[in-house]
């Protein structure tokens, strides 16, 4: 299988002999996810199963078994070296979180994340039925990467996003690679929006005007047409106002700055085929054009960043590593 199809693989406890059941299990696991350390309170009588879609680093699976602890130990994030993220998402029962000092309680419908490389808890009971979604590292801007809470909240965009996910489990056998490829794409935005959504609701020297300008800036800004004037028009404002609202940053250098960074982010993705299509994707009319503002802003080249991480993908050290 290459990087392009999607892979469906499963596991069921009743294929396994009872008491090869926790090893198959954790071998699973382990072998999708990375390493953590499994308690099984009744191991005796322990059943799981789970069901994976995969393309490359995207994997979304759907999890189910009898009581169960995960503990992710600072040892186990050293010795994968994996800087992803996780996703959880109960849909029957809830499942207890601890993360960077904080627990938290997810019920059903609930989006919870972790890091993989912090110290983690996950524990449920039998009876819980959950879904867990890689984001693989580089999706998310630096500035939200490291802001990423236990529980997502009950925001709009929380439930909107806990609703794709389930949308996107549910269709697994019906999804060709692109569809899957668009459908995580999209999951991905949605995180990004519940997190500038919460991002914006905690820093209170925000003007509406400007919160509305960050906002509207970063979901349209993949469209080449979407202009300052756009933006002006979005918020309800004079393009006088967007400016005097932004402070030391203008609308333009907002959109152009939002639309590098997704570009840096869409460079280390291997489902991008090569730079011209990166710039495009991004909202760059002409490649110069996208190749001088890069190089203006991060002071190394696109196709540099491309080939760093194809070296690393052809090596295979992973998307990130």
């Amino acid at each position: 299988m290459n990087d392009l199809d999607v892979e469906l693989t499963g596991f069921s406890s009743e294929d396994t002999d009872q008491d090869e059941r926790p090893g198959a299990w954790r071998g699973f696991v382990t072998g999708l996810q990375g390493e953590f350390n499994f308690h099984f309170p009744r191991q005796e009588a322990f059943t799981a199963s789970s069901r994976v879609q995969r393309q490359g680093a995207r994997v979304i699976g759907e999890f189910t078994s009898t009581r169960m602890r995960y503990d992710r130990t600072a040892r186990n994030a050293a010795a994968d070296g994996d800087p992803s993220l996780r996703l959880v998402l109960p849909l029957h029962g809830h499942i207890g979180l601890s993360t960077d000092g904080e627990t938290v309680d997810l019920a059903p419908g609930e989006v919870g994340a972790f890091r993989m490389d912090f110290a983690m808890t996950m524990e449920y009971n039998t009876g819980m039925v959950g879904i867990m979604a890689t984001v693989p590292d580089g999706v998310l801007p630096r500035r939200l990467a490291g802001k990423v809470p236990p529980n997502l909240g009950q925001r709009p965009m929380a439930a909107m996003l806990a609703s794709h996910i389930q949308q996107l489990n549910a269709l697994r056998e019906s999804m060709t690679s692109l569809q899957f490829m668009q459908g995580t794409d999209l999951m991905y935005q949605m995180l990004r929006y519940a997190l500038a959504e919460e991002e914006a609701d905690a820093r209170d020297d925000l003007l509406p005007i400007a919160m509305r300008a960050r906002r509207y800036a970063r979901a349209y800004s993949d469209d080449s047409d979407y202009s300052v004037h756009s933006l002006a028009a979005d918020c309800h404002c004079s393009l006088r106002q967007l400016h005097k609202s932004l402070g030391d940053i203008g609308p333009g250098e907002l959109l152009r700055t939002i639309r590098l960074e997704k570009a840096w982010d869409r460079l280390r993705d291997p489902l991008y085929r090569n730079v011209h299509e990166v710039a495009m994707a991004s909202g760059f009319k002409h490649p110069i054009t996208f190749h001088q503002a890069f190089l203006g802003h991060f002071g190394i080249t696109p196709g540099k960043v491309r080939e760093n991480y194809s070296h690393r993908w052809r090596s295979g050290t992973g998307v990130d590593a």
